[in-house]
Order: C-alpha cells, then sequence, then structure tokens
C-alpha cells in the first residue's frame, strides 16, 4: 500500500508528465513548491561550455513571481555567483541539500559570502534551500526554495519537507532535461551570439554533412570552413567534436540559420 509521501510523488510525476512544454513544467513545481509552505522557486542551469573559455554568457534561468526578480536582478548586477557559498558547493561536486543561514553561522560565513545572504534577506527572503540537480562534465543545474515568512515557520514547516521538495525539484529535472525540445530552452539563446556564418556551420553539422560538402554549400575552403569549426568548439569551451556534433544535432538550428 503507498504512504502518503508516495501518493504525492506519484501525483506530481503524473502532472510533469502531462505537461506539453517546460512553462508548464516549472509552474507544476511552483504551485507544489507553494503547497509545502515555501513562497518562491528559482532553477538554474548551466552548460559547461557557458564558463571559463566560453563567450559571456549568463546562466539560464526559471524564477517564479514570489522569489524576486529585483533581487536576481541585484544578484546578477553584482557577480554574487563568484561569491556564493551554494553555488561554490556545487561547483565543488557537493551533492546536498544547503540551508542558506543555517550555513552561514556553522561554517561560518564572511565577507563578500555572507553579503550574498544578507542582501537576500533585505530583498524580504528570509530563508532558503538550495541544491544541485545535475553535477557533470556537461552542466551543472540546481533549484533553489525560499521562504518569506518568520523563521519559526521555517523550521517548522518548510525545513521537514527539505528531502521531498528535493526529490520533486529532481524529478522536475529529468522531465525538462530529458526532451529535445525542452533542451532547446538552455542552449538557444547561446545560438544569438554566433555569427550567421558559423550558424550555417552548425546547422549543416547537424544534418551529418561533412567539412567538404559544407565548405562547397557556403562557398568557402575546406580549410577556412575547417577553421570555423575549430572556432565553434572553442566559442562552445573546448568542446571535443563529437561533443559539438551531438550539441549541433539537438538544437533547432533551423530557426536560426538562413540560407
Amino acid at each position: 500500500m503507498l504512504s502518503n509521501l508516495d501518493s504525492e510523488i506519484l501525483r506530481f510525476v503524473s502532472s510533469i508528465d502531462n505537461a506539453s512544454n517546460f512553462d508548464e513544467c516549472f509552474e507544476i513545481l511552483t504551485q507544489k513548491a507553494e503547497e509545502l509552505g515555501f513562497d518562491g522557486v528559482l532553477y538554474t542551469y548551466t552548460p559547461t561550455f557557458f564558463t571559463d573559455e566560453a563567450v559571456d554568457f549568463q546562466p539560464i534561468m526559471r524564477v517564479s513571481e514570489n522569489y524576486g526578480l529585483d533581487y536576481l536582478q541585484y544578484y546578477q548586477q553584482n557577480n554574487f555567483v563568484e561569491y556564493d557559498h551554494m553555488v561554490l558547493a556545487a561547483r565543488n561536486g557537493e551533492d546536498r541539500i544547503v540551508d542558506w543561514f543555517h550555513e552561514a553561522v556553522t561554517i561560518p560565513l564572511a565577507g563578500k559570502s555572507l553579503e550574498v545572504l544578507e542582501t537576500a534577506r533585505k530583498f524580504g527572503i528570509r530563508n532558503g534551500l538550495t541544491f544541485p540537480t545535475l553535477l557533470s562534465d556537461q552542466a551543472f543545474a540546481g533549484a533553489s526554495f525560499i521562504c518569506r515568512k518568520d523563521d519559526e515557520f521555517f523550521q517548522k514547516v518548510c525545513l521537514p519537507k527539505a528531502q521531498l521538495i528535493r526529490v520533486l525539484g529532481e524529478i522536475f529535472h529529468y522531465k525538462v532535461i530529458a526532451e529535445k525540445h525542452y533542451q532547446e530552452v538552455f542552449i538557444v539563446p547561446f545560438l544569438k551570439k554566433l555569427s550567421s556564418t558559423k550558424l550555417q556551420v552548425l546547422k549543416y553539422l547537424a544534418k551529418g554533412e561533412n567539412i567538404k560538402s559544407i565548405a562547397c554549400r557556403l562557398n568557402n575552403t575546406e580549410k577556412y570552413t575547417q577553421n570555423l569549426v575549430g572556432e565553434i568548439r572553442k566559442d562552445f569551451g573546448n568542446v571535443p567534436r563529437d561533443r559539438l556534433f551531438y550539441l549541433a544535432g539537438v538544437l533547432d538550428i533551423e530557426s536560426f540559420a538562413t540560407d
């Protein structure tokens, strides 16, 4: 016989499966989080080729209305991601739930790392939980759930639901990352930063054409076309050729590249 918890998870899975797009999935996650006592949700996805040597690019984010776009904007403008202890924990491979303000005391945090949390409270975020949903060579992703109510409410209502909210967050993640048309949500914004010529090259790579064929189509030399492929690899953070071909295959290049 299923427990109440198991039934709740199965209902959530059913709802997510019936969703037709990314935004519907995120709305379902947000509604469930609010039912459990949380006030806002942030989901972040960062392909590793968007970091270090890749072109300047902000992580893909989805944020619920009550999370606080004003805080998120301030966070980005002040480059808090470089000092956020929750982000650093994920980048260090720590696969755990981070209780924001509990760790501020137990670690303890200081300097810019502490400023990140103090600023959150100035924007009305009293508590929060963050955990990674993906840690891999290709990308890292995570979800944050905030509480704007008092500390006692967070301790009594939200914190006991930490493991459940993590399960729901991971279910959401694996739903949206598993399907091609959802993956485009994360990757397509990057395409807007590529030149039209590079988009053309990617389009033909996605169709399985070789360098010689692509060079002929674009009226370029094979050497020049090969150099373009090398530049695209660098744009994607020096990904291997096979990884670039895979990415080209899952992206909707046609909607961006025109003959």
